[in-house]
């Protein structure tokens, strides 16, 4: 507890700050509820979401990785993901068309990244605490790196739970106090639930992987 509570005094007065609303252009689909999310069948089944995003990370993994670790505000992301959605279609069902790409589903597609490496989660992301932060591309995602380099043991631990479960509710309550502490503007990075935890997994990735910085 010692240690966390140093990493989140560390986190909170140096690297990571949310940036200003004029530095980062916010995303349809990040930081403006409403669009896509809530329409995606994702968001309300995260299930869905999580078993898709294993089939997709046990065909491409290393896709999935690489294209995660670009900025998601970029035309490189979404041409690397439109592919790699149209290479697996048979991932989402019956039907086999791929949704649009969501912040629940792109969460999912993280843990499911984050869990091909064994080592603990919690060490990797302690020490990925001691070196520069990615640069935040959005309001959230700067919220959401500063909560992963405060309290990694916490942030691991919902990470390891079943998405939905009671047991992913009571371990989301550390990572949402320090989240909304971590948060410059509550107003503008309103996450919860879901779309939390998906955004807490891909500033978890974006720490560990040497790619994202």
């Amino acid at each position: 507890m010692i240690a966390a509570a140093a990493l989140f005094l560390l986190a909170v007065q140096e690297p990571v700050q949310p940036p200003q609303a004029s530095d980062i252009k916010p995303s349809p689909w990040r930081e403006m509820p409403g669009t896509p999310d809530e329409q995606e069948r994702e968001a309300r089944s995260p299930e869905w979401a999580y078993k898709s995003a294993s089939c997709v990370v046990g065909n491409s993994g290393d896709k999935v990785a690489t294209a995660l670790s670009k900025d998601y505000r970029s035309a490189e992301y979404q041409r690397m993901f439109a592919t790699i959605l149209q290479n697996n279609g048979g991932c989402f069902g019956s039907r086999g068309r791929a949704p649009r790409l969501s912040l629940v589903l792109t969460g999912a597609l993280a843990e499911r990244v984050l869990a091909r490496d064994p080592a603990p989660l919690n060490a990797r992301l302690a020490r990925a605490a001691g070196s520069p932060a990615p640069e935040a591309q959005s309001e959230g995602d700067a919220a959401a790196i500063c909560t992963v380099r405060s309290i990694p043991d916490d942030v691991a631990a919902w990470l390891k739970t079943a998405p939905g479960s009671a047991e992913s509710a009571a371990a989301a309550k550390p990572v949402e106090m320090v989240f909304g502490r971590c948060t410059r503007d509550a107003a503008k990075t309103k996450f919860a639930g879901q779309r939390l935890r998906a955004l807490v997994a891909l500033a978890a990735l974006r720490s560990v992987n040497p790619a994202s910085n």
